[in-house]
């Protein structure tokens, strides 16, 4: 049985997943209103892997009768003062969700809630990938820094789905 925190907290990270991949889609809007077509994808794959964990979280709190409660997604940011800026808004999202992926944890170990512990050690599991993948496409960013030559080349690299963390 989930407890009221516990299935809150899932409640919240669902909101988390949702505003992600909200944001992950402006963010593909920008990068291909840059014509930088390969970050674009890039960002319209993990649009579509937070809409995913939300519907893993839906979907666990459905099959243990738990309340699921519709919160509003707040807007994304529509403006980006660069690849740069943009790469640190989807280094903040990860770092967010791991945040909260481990909050949940911590809630259902006190709570001795053990299945939304199995659940979140997958979640901690991909958050680990996400956020390191995050913070090296930042890096490669600002080692490309003014070179437009290597921003198109890490843009191939992203399109490819080369280098990408899932």
């Amino acid at each position: 049985m989930l407890t009221p925190n516990v299935a809150d907290a899932i409640n919240r990270q669902i909101e988390n997943e949702l505003f992600g991949a909200y944001v992950y889609l402006a963010l593909s809007i920008y990068f291909d209103g840059l014509a930088l077509e390969g970050f674009a994808a890039w960002m319209e794959r993990q649009s579509a892997e937070e809409l995913e964990h939300a519907h893993r979280l839906i979907r666990f709190l459905r099959d243990h009768d738990a309340p699921i409660d519709y919160r509003e997604v707040r807007k994304p940011p529509q403006q980006f003062d660069g690849v740069i800026h943009a790469l640190e808004e989807v280094l903040k999202i990860e770092q967010r969700n791991t945040k909260q992926v481990m909050e949940i944890y911590r809630m259902a170990s006190q709570n001795a809630v053990h299945s939304v512990e199995n659940l979140m050690r997958w979640f901690i599991e991909q958050q680990g990938i996400e956020e390191k993948f995050a913070r090296q496409a930042l890096q490669r960013a600002k080692l490309a820094g003014d070179d437009k030559g290597a921003l198109l080349v890490l843009d191939q690299q992203f399109g490819a789905g080369n280098g990408e963390g899932n």
